[in-house]
């Protein structure tokens, strides 16, 4: 009977140690989860995240955008510059 008792006695040992070291499991995987869900929040929202470069994307097509129009407004410039100096004729006096 003893030895019945001491059998017992050594799965109950056995079943606590087990749900202890499941408890440390989900404890440890519960952090890991919410380390991961962090580095992911800073990822999209962070000062050097996905957003940020579609805001930086959208902002370099506007710049070149402008950069082109303003390269036009600059040649139409040129040419009046030319024009008022007398190296070429008035586009009136073409005709």
């Amino acid at each position: 009977m003893h030895e019945r008792e001491d059998l017992d006695g050594i799965f109950e040992e056995l079943k606590e140690e087990r749900a202890q070291s499941s408890k440390k499991r989900i404890v440890i995987l519960g952090f890991c989860g919410l380390g991961v869900m962090i580095y992911l929040f800073f990822l999209l929202f962070g000062s050097n995240s996905w957003s940020v470069l579609l805001e930086l994307k959208k902002e370099k097509i506007s710049l070149e955008n402008q950069a082109e129009n303003l390269q036009k407004e600059n040649v139409v410039l040129q040419k009046r510059i030319f024009e008022l100096k007398g190296l070429e004729p008035l586009s009136e006096e073409k005709k």
